[in-house]
């Protein structure tokens, strides 16, 4: 069984990925696991990724709520990039 925080940012990297495919702006994800940092960029497009729509780098060392309630938040932002998608949460549920 895995924690809630591996459970979220596995969510976060999944919703990156159809960020990308259903609204077509480029997503990088970073996760550097020596210093427990995830990096989530959304650029415009592939073509124009120079520009910025959003980005989020944040350090997620610990179990504690803050740590938990800031990739909820993640969460919710990249759910909120596809509020005009018809995405299927339920795909989320998933075993690790």
């Amino acid at each position: 069984m895995v924690n809630e925080k591996t459970r979220l940012m596995a969510e976060i990297i999944l919703l990156a990925m159809q960020v990308e495919d259903k609204t077509g702006h480029a997503v990088f994800i970073r996760y550097s696991g020596h210093v427990e940092n995830m990096e989530i960029d959304i650029r415009e497009s592939k073509e124009h990724y120079q520009k910025e729509i959003a980005c989020s780098s944040f350090y997620t060392n610990g179990d504690d709520e803050r740590t938990i309630e800031k990739l909820k938040s993640v969460k919710r932002n990249l759910l909120g990039f596809l509020e005009d998608e018809e995405v299927n949460q339920d795909k989320l549920q998933y075993w690790i």
